[in-house]
C-alpha cells in the first residue's frame, strides 16, 4: 500500500509514523489530507508547528507536487 505524501514526512518533529511533538496521534487533516500544521491547533499538547527537517527534500517535495495538483 502506498502512503500518500504529507507534510508530516518532512518535519524535524515527527517522531514515528503517527506521531509527532505536538500530537500522540497526528490528525487526520494533516497525516491523510495533506492539510499544513503551520500554526498550533487548539487540541495539541504544545504550540510545536511543522518545520522542514534537513534531508527530506524529495519527501518534501512529493507533498508539495500532490499540493499542486489539488489546486
Amino acid at each position: 500500500m502506498h502512503q500518500v505524501p504529507s507534510a508530516c514526512d518532512s518535519c524535524i518533529h515527527r517522531l514515528t509514523d503517527g506521531s509527532c511533538e505536538a500530537f500522540t496521534r497526528i490528525p487526520d487533516r494533516f497525516i491523510v489530507w495533506g492539510e499544513s500544521h503551520t500554526t498550533p491547533i487548539p487540541d495539541q499538547k504544545n504550540r510545536v508547528v511543522w518545520e522542514f527537517a534537513p534531508g527530506t527534500e524529495p519527501e518534501f517535495e512529493d507533498w508539495k507536487s500532490l499540493q499542486e495538483a489539488g489546486s
